[in-house]
């Protein structure tokens, strides 16, 4: 039984997770919130709400993960085998929009117009950015596979502090994203007030197809 000190213990550890680790996870969000916020949400403002946005579809994509590994705590050695198969769904999900989305803005306007308006017209919306946020969220980065681990170990003890360590990872986290989120949109407003808005969004394509692809390899070798 988990007392009230280790509960304690445990929290700050989640949080100093978020705010060590979490630059690693940065590295995964940065690129999509780099090229989201430059194509579609540009200015400082625009920026902070895409990046709040997108950090609450990251906290409901850990809420799903956290009652998920909660109650199979106990069922460890049964979960494994399922829980690689979901991982890999969430993989595919995430690739594949990130792929339909960059060629709509790179080279849809060109290939398939059509398409290209419907994608556009979600992804200049606030939610497409917590959409976005859950994509990402559900996408095992590396630093997650510890927090699954910890999570289970809780899970066996309390759904609620399986819950608790996520969301306190999450809150530790959210600083690197939310400063992200303000300097992309600020630079993306400066850089769109000196050179071709349909360059941008080209450019911006161009960098969640090269995203999409690396994350296609990586997923590629875990088949």
């Amino acid at each position: 039984m988990i007392g009230l000190a280790d509960v304690g213990t445990l929290l700050v550890e989640g949080l100093l997770l978020g705010l060590t680790i979490g630059t690693s996870c940065l590295l995964t969000c940065l690129p999509i919130l780099l090229a989201h916020i430059t194509a579609d949400h540009p200015g400082w403002k625009n920026g902070l709400i895409s990046s709040i946005s997108f950090s609450l579809g990251r906290l409901f994509a850990y809420s799903v993960y956290a009652i998920l590994f909660g109650l199979t705590g106990y069922l460890i050695n049964e979960f494994v085998e399922s829980s690689t198969l979901l991982f890999l769904i969430f993989s595919v999900i995430m690739v594949t929009f990130l792929l339909i989305y960059g060629l709509a803005l790179s080279i849809g306007e060109d290939y398939f117009p059509s398409l290209t308006k419907k994608v556009c017209a979600f992804t200049q919306t606030k939610h497409s950015s917590i959409v976005l946020g859950i994509l990402v969220g559900l996408f095992p980065c590396g630093p997650l596979f510890y927090i699954f681990a910890q999570a289970i170990i809780l899970g066996a003890e309390s759904l609620l502090l399986s819950f608790l360590f996520f969301l306190i990872f999450w809150v530790g986290t959210n600083i690197y994203i939310f400063i992200a989120g303000v300097s992309i949109g600020g630079g993306a407003d400066y850089v769109r007030r000196h050179e071709e808005i349909e360059r941008i969004r080209r450019i911006s394509g161009f960098i969640l197809v090269i995203v999409s692809l690396f994350h296609l390899v990586q997923l590629i070798n875990l088949l």
